[in-house]
């Protein structure tokens, strides 16, 4: 066989069919705009990010026109001032102790039958008040001192022409207990008394009767 023979075998003659493939391929419905529209990819991510860069700086003009850092922090921390007020205000409102007022002893003066001594009576008591906790002070007339702020336990006829009486036995002061002040020692007029805590003023008059 010769050499234009051989290299005929094996090869197939082309055909209707091979022209109507080839045709096919030609019709294909290819959408040439999308790849028009798109570009080569260098040109388009170049596209890309300018329009990044674009949104960046109207972010950037955004930020400008907000508050500035300075009012900022000054509104903060003037928000932090009022609301630390509130809560000092609503905290001190559910500390304070309510229908508690002054203490006071509830006194009756007067004068023994005798006409000796000058009597001091507690018609009521607070609670909490002890007999080495509650003192008396007898003022003359003109403004001196008499007696000095003495508790009631350590009140003597002896030495103070003073004596306290208690309705009943204990350290602290009950209603019913009773001061007897000499009327020649703190009389026979002019003369008042106060009784405290140390702290306040528990009750203060004339001595009379």
């Amino acid at each position: 066989m010769s050499k234009g023979r051989k290299a005929w075998v094996g090869r197939r003659v082309p055909n209707d069919d091979d022209a109507s493939l080839m045709n096919s391929f030609s019709e294909l419905d290819i959408d040439r705009d999308t790849f028009k529209s798109e570009g080569p990819p260098v040109l388009n991510m170049a596209a890309k990010s300018a329009r990044k860069d674009k949104t960046m700086k109207s972010i950037i003009r955004k930020d400008e026109a907000a508050v500035s850092p300075v009012i900022a922090t000054i509104l903060m921390v003037a928000i932090t001032v009022v609301l630390a007020a509130v809560l000092y205000v609503m905290v001190s409102g559910l500390l304070t102790p309510t229908g508690t007022g002054p203490k006071t002893i509830g006194v009756v003066p007067g004068r023994s039958t005798d006409g000796t001594n000058w009597t001091l009576t507690f018609a009521n008591v607070p609670t909490g008040l002890t007999t080495a906790g509650t003192k008396l002070t007898i003022i003359s007339g003109s403004g001196s001192t008499t007696l000095g702020s003495k508790a009631f336990s350590a009140l003597t006829w002896a030495t103070d022409k003073v004596v306290y009486i208690q309705a009943s036995a204990g350290s602290a002061v009950g209603v019913g207990d009773r001061l007897l002040i000499s009327t020649t020692t703190y009389g026979p007029s002019g003369y008042s008394y106060q009784l405290s805590d140390g702290t306040s003023i528990l009750a203060q008059g004339s001595l009379q009767g």
